[in-house]
This record gives C-alpha cells, sequence and structure tokens, in this order.
C-alpha cells in the first residue's frame, strides 16, 4: 500500500501549477472541456494554445517520482483538500472496501480507482496499481511521508483511517481540529533523494 496522493481545490489553477513546477513536478496532464466535450490535454500544450482553442479547464495532474498532485479549479478562495490516496492490490482494495461497507460509506467506482466518501469534507481514494505504477526510482526520488490535515472531528477521521487502512497505513496520515464545513492539508512531510523547498508542498 503505498500513499502517492494528494487532490486539492484550489482559487488560482495558473498559480497553484506554477509554484509546483518551481518545485520540480511537471505536468502529467491537464483536463478540461472543449465546447460540452470533456478533453484529456497533453502537457506539452501551454495555458496561451488552450487558451486559444477555447478551453475552460477542469484540473491539472502533476507529478514528481511517486508524488501525485491534482489541482482542481474552486470558486472558494482557501486551498481545499478534495482527496487523499493510496495504490493498494486487489486484495487490499477488497478488504477495504468491506470494512467501508460495514460502516455504510459511500463508496464511488470509477474502474480503476474508488473513491470513499470519509464525511469530513474528503475522499479516500483507493488507486489500482495499473493506474499508477512507480518503480524503486520513482519512490526513491519522492514520496508521502506524512500529512497533517484539519477537519471537523479528528478523533472520528482517525479511527475511520485506521479501521479502513490498518495501523501501518493510517500512521502517514494525522487529523487535527479544523473547519466544520471543508479539509484543509496543515503540513505535509516529503521523503526522497531530491528536495522539495522546505521539504513541503508549495501550496
Amino acid at each position: 500500500m503505498l500513499f502517492f496522493h494528494l487532490h486539492f481545490n484550489v482559487a488560482d489553477v495558473t498559480d497553484a501549477e506554477a509554484r509546483q513546477l518551481a518545485a520540480g513536478f511537471a505536468v502529467k496532464a491537464r483536463f478540461g472541456y472543449a465546447g460540452r466535450e470533456h478533453r484529456k490535454f497533453e502537457p506539452h500544450l501551454t495555458w496561451e494554445e488552450l487558451d486559444s482553442l477555447g478551453v475552460r479547464l477542469r484540473l491539472v495532474e502533476l507529478e514528481r517520482g511517486a508524488v501525485n498532485v491534482v489541482l482542481m479549479r474552486s470558486r472558494f478562495p482557501e486551498v481545499r483538500l478534495g482527496q487523499v490516496g493510496f495504490v493498494v492490490d486487489e486484495l487490499e482494495r477488497a478488504a477495504i472496501l468491506e470494512r467501508a461497507a460495514r460502516r455504510q460509506l459511500r463508496v464511488r467506482d470509477h474502474e480503476v480507482r474508488w473513491l470513499i466518501t470519509t464525511g469530513q469534507g474528503f475522499d479516500l481514494e483507493l488507486a489500482d496499481p495499473s493506474r499508477h505504477a512507480y518503480d524503486d526510482a520513482a519512490r526513491a526520488e519522492l514520496r508521502l511521508d506524512g500529512i497533517e490535515i484539519a477537519c471537523s472531528d479528528p478523533e472520528a477521521a482517525q479511527g475511520l483511517f485506521a479501521d479502513l487502512l490498518g495501523p501501518t497505513a493510517s500512521r502517514q496520515v494525522r487529523f487535527t481540529r479544523g473547519r466544520d464545513n471543508h479539509a484543509e492539508l496543515r503540513s505535509c512531510a516529503l521523503a526522497g533523494a531530491l528536495s522539495v523547498a522546505t521539504g513541503s508542498l508549495p501550496l
């Protein structure tokens, strides 16, 4: 089980992307609407080119090593945490989804990823290894070492993560008291051969 993914809802995707690029991340893809069609746009296309095509951007996906970051456009001024994600194999996924069902948690199935509603303003994503395959070199370059999330009920969130993920994986995610209506990333520790800014995400 690999902790690999953070999804943020941000007011200014362009600015947030620039900060990630300055920290050594690379754009993996951008997604948006061309007319009514939702499309994936390759990373070599510039913002100016997308604008000229009339693209309404929805989100940007960036990656460095074994860390995957998604920035989605939001109407709120603050940076909100939307998802945290783990790569899990089939047996791990089945066990987690069974425990989620016992808790009567909502699960959205997207074929290669499963989103579990936590009730704390963000989702837990389970990703199939076929979608995000990170070799030893990627994991050595950069990986998520641990985060702290501010949410409405940190004790309930900690208990939920311990139940769903087990003691080892759940120790990578800590919780503290935050706002009632959304979750925020309070701190983030990164590990690997290459440093990024001050060892955290530049959000």
